[in-house]
């Protein structure tokens, strides 16, 4: 429950802020990764990895790579009219 209402919090945070940044030019995009391919991951069982990597529209593992490059993009003027938002940066393995 925990886990659940933070993600909640962050995407009501994310909302809040773009609306009351926005008058000054400043972005607000919250980055909602899949499941990640590194050593903090490796407790994670081999099925569920299996899934992600099976069940992306980009197939495989995501390095942490992929979502630098993302934030590096959010970072630029570029990005501003995507705020407010929540980004899934999974490589397709959820939509919005």
């Amino acid at each position: 429950m925990s886990y659940v209402a933070s993600k909640g919090a962050v995407m009501a945070m994310t909302r809040s802020f773009a609306r009351e940044l926005g008058p000054d030019r400043i972005g607000v995009t919250a980055v909602a990764p899949g499941i990640l391919t590194t050593e903090s991951t490796d407790y994670v069982p081999e099925a569920r990895h299996r899934l992600y990597a099976e069940g992306r529209a980009v197939p495989g593992p995501q390095a942490p790579g992929e979502i630098t490059d993302v934030v590096s993009f959010l970072l630029s003027a570029g990005a501003l009219s995507l705020t407010g938002q929540v980004l899934p940066v999974n490589n397709g393995f959820v939509f919005n």
